[in-house]
């Protein structure tokens, strides 16, 4: 495709446009770079097509909004957004390569779950807000340069209006929670279970169940069936993704600080209590998860490990795990960011 770069940098004067490095369902995603801020490359969103009618324009202008209200290092930031001349153009930080490409070449199990613990500090953000996300997936978490982990595609995020919102069926049906695919009464605990499908990909191999286009008789089997057991991942850190898969939404933790706890102490029981520390990724968790990921589960009767440095052993160093069935998701195009 053949655009008119001059008059995008016209509308973005402060930015020199290089070229186009990606579409989704909205239109393009441009790399730019700031004329004076060596250091600031930029993604720039572009609406183009049927996407710049009234409806696109409306989520797009929401997209800006949510982004610069949702503040977070786990968020992708919003740089500038602006109309003229007919364009419509969001500017954000510039990001690598998707956590679906990512996995193609390999991530340690620890690593999968810094991922999972960035996700949520993401997603208990935007719930702080009344919003939640809608379509997490290995295409909408990304890496920056320094391996931090951030959430993208805020296009389809709704404001709650209440605990349990009503849903429209957005999203992406590999990932979508019962109560999302029949557009029922849904909440922050749809975005954790989209999340737990994510974790159960990387850290197995497989999905959890079967998938076909969403429908009432998917949901309903989906609110059923038990969540697969996880052999492959530590005991500790299957339970903790198995509970964000219950079939109904008030069965799931309650909100993603706490799943981030229970994750972070799994971890620790399973890897030791440094086991964040010689994580690669870098991250920025909430107090209270940095300290479960220290302190593991309390110790009880039982003798139940976690809490004491000493009380391992503790399990092999986390696995590598390559995913060669993470395949380009078709069904709903994606680009940086």
């Amino acid at each position: 495709m053949t655009l008119d770069f001059t008059r995008i940098e016209a509308a973005l004067p402060d930015y020199r446009i290089q070229g186009i490095i990606g579409h989704g369902g909205f239109g393009l995603v441009l790399a730019g770079q700031h004329r004076y801020l060596d250091e600031r490359q930029v993604a720039i969103k572009m609406l183009v097509g049927e996407s710049d009618n009234a409806d696109g324009q409306t989520r797009f202008r929401a997209e800006a909004r949510l982004l610069e209200r949702l503040a977070h290092p786990h968020i992708v930031r919003i740089y500038n957004y602006t109309e003229q001349n007919e364009l419509r153009l969001l500017v954000m930080e510039r990001l690598g390569e998707t956590l679906r490409a990512r996995a193609r070449t390999g991530l340690s199990a620890d690593q999968v779950v810094a991922v999972g613990l960035a996700v949520a500090a993401a997603l208990e953000r935007a719930h702080e807000e009344s919003v939640f996300h809608r379509d997490i997936k290995p295409d909408n978490i990304l890496f920056a340069a320094d391996g931090q982990p951030k959430v993208t595609d805020f296009g389809i995020a709704k404001i709650l209006e209440s605990a349990a919102a009503t849903a429209t069926m957005i999203g992406t049906p590999r990932y979508m929670a019962p109560e999302q695919i029949t557009q029922s009464g849904i909440g922050p605990g749809s975005d954790l279970y989209a999340l737990g499908v994510v974790l159960f990909e990387l850290l197995t191999g497989e999905t959890p169940f079967p998938r076909e286009p969403g429908s009432a008789e998917l949901a309903d089997r989906l609110t059923r069936a038990e969540p697969p057991p996880m052999p492959s991942a530590p005991p500790g850190i299957a339970a903790a993704v198995r509970h964000t898969l219950a079939g109904n939404i008030d069965d799931r933790p309650p909100s993603a600080r706490a799943f981030a706890v229970e994750l972070a102490r799994a971890a620790a029981d399973a890897w030791g209590p440094g086991w964040l520390d010689r994580c690669p990724l870098p991250l920025h968790l909430p107090q209270e998860v940095r300290d479960a990921a220290q302190t593991g589960t309390p110790p009880t009767g039982g003798g139940a490990q976690g809490g004491d440095a000493d009380a391992g052993p503790w399990a092999d160093e986390p696995a590598t795990i390559i995913a060669p069935w993470m395949a380009v998701d078709r069904s709903h195009p994606s680009a940086s960011p």
